[in-house]
């Protein structure tokens, strides 16, 4: 098993990045439709 500092091994090479707009912009690319099933009417069946 890896060692789970391994992960954050290379944290600081990005000291310049905009964390909240890399955040913000992220966040748009992933917006997708969600389906209430509790709410049939409200489903998008196209």
């Amino acid at each position: 098993m890896k060692d789970i500092h391994e992960f954050f091994r290379a944290e600081d090479e990005y000291a310049d990045l905009d964390i909240e707009a890399a955040a913000i912009r992220l966040s748009k690319a992933i917006q997708c439709r969600t389906v209430n099933t509790s709410e049939p009417r409200t489903m998008d069946l196209r």
